[in-house]
């Protein structure tokens, strides 16, 4: 029997704390996964604009400003599936304007991000 594979996801982190952006970047990178890193909002559109993107986690404060980072994900030609990544108080908010899902910020970040 033959196992097909998907191909490894190009996956966008937006994350303004350096330490965060490593740290998902390394999980995903360790699951075969291709990262692109961006430390603003604005970063963060301008690779999803010029580099196919399939997903994208998000730091929730980079998501929050109405009109911003989401919004302009959303109306890419084929826009990214968008993961918030922030407190569990910000994720009914988000998935609310758009975001695809939420990963909760803590110790096992890493470990959901890369699952």
């Amino acid at each position: 029997m033959v196992q097909l594979t998907p191909p490894p996801a190009r996956v966008l982190v937006a994350e303004t704390e350096p330490s965060r952006r490593r740290e998902l970047a390394r999980a995903l990178l360790q699951v075969g996964q291709e990262v692109l890193t961006a430390e603003s909002a604005e970063a963060a559109l301008a690779l999803a604009r010029s580099e196919r993107v399939e997903v994208a986690l998000v730091s929730a404060s980079l998501l929050q400003a109405p009109g911003g980072l989401l919004e302009g994900l959303h109306r890419l030609t084929t826009p990214p599936e968008v993961i918030a990544v922030g407190l569990a108080s910000d994720a009914a908010p988000m998935v609310a304007r758009g975001a695809w899902g939420w990963l909760e910020r803590g110790p096992s970040l890493a470990e959901q991000a890369a699952t």
